[in-house]
């Protein structure tokens, strides 16, 4: 059972290996990738060249401002092909979000111009989703991609403070197959899921955001995955303050999920 549910999480470190070009630290053997019969991702757009997430983002966009959704929109479920999709191409998602915001072509110089801009927020967006997931969504389903990358463009940092609020909680108040994926993750891409955090909050580059993480593992391993297992060491792990935090606002409340998916556009 938790093999099949580390299918994603297996695709998603592929995706963020491509993505960001880092090897993982752990050295574990990868969780096995889960096949999935009788579904085709969702079509897309022709995905753009992804910039790398160390790059200098492009100065905002003046001319053209992205407009706030007009009503919060609750997050339904996707299907497992779509979200295999998202995890390996963000991007061609993002683009599809903006361009329905902008009422344009998803290469459109106002969506072209944007997604410059939001790169390196877009890039690290699969990460984020992961624990959003874990945090709200019964284990097994999955938030509707299009409406979470919509909140999320419209508010990176406010996401962001939820998953870092979501790592510092106490692990035994995680479902026991969610503190084993979450050990899993950190064996193959230690500090990973924290690096998305501060790479978002502190604009940090991707490589420092993860440096000391992979030390505490390579020290003790054990005792760095302890972290997210319901032990007194994960306790206290969870329990310890994140340095230079600042107040960020927070991101609205967690919507109810609904059993019917919004299908994402073509």
């Amino acid at each position: 059972m938790v093999q099949c549910r580390l299918a994603l999480i297996a695709a998603l470190l592929v995706a963020l290996g491509a993505a960001c070009g880092s090897e993982p630290v752990g050295d574990a053997v990868p969780p096995p990738a889960k096949q999935v019969a009788n579904k085709t991702p969702v079509s897309a757009p022709t995905p753009v060249a992804t910039a790398t997430q160390t790059a200098a983002p492009t100065p905002i966009p003046t001319a053209t401002p992205m407009p706030a959704p007009e009503v919060p929109l609750p997050l339904g479920e996707s299907t497992l092909a779509e979200v295999e999709f998202f995890y390996r191409d963000p991007a061609t998602v993002a683009r599809a979000v903006l361009a329905k915001m902008f009422g344009q072509g998803d290469l459109s110089p106002a969506v072209a111009s944007w997604m410059r801009y939001l790169m390196p927020k877009v890039v690290v967006s699969p990460l984020i989703y992961q624990m959003y997931a874990w945090a709200n969504y019964p284990v097994g389903t999955y938030p509707n991609v299009e409406q979470f990358m919509s909140e999320f463009l419209n508010n990176p940092k406010g996401y962001a403070e939820a998953a870092s609020d979501w790592l510092d909680s106490d692990p035994c108040t995680w479902p026991v197959e969610v503190q084993e994926q979450v050990v899993a993750f950190e064996q193959e891409a230690t500090g990973t899921l924290r690096a998305s955090v501060t790479v978002l909050l502190y604009s940090w580059d991707w490589e420092s955001a993860r440096s000391g993480a992979g030390v505490a593992y390579l020290r003790d391993p054990e005792g760095y995955l302890n972290r997210f297992r319901c032990t007194k060491a994960g306790e206290a792990a969870t329990n310890e303050t994140p340095a230079a935090a600042p107040a960020t606002p927070t991101p609205s409340p967690v919507p109810t999920p609904v059993p019917t998916a919004t299908p994402m556009p073509a």
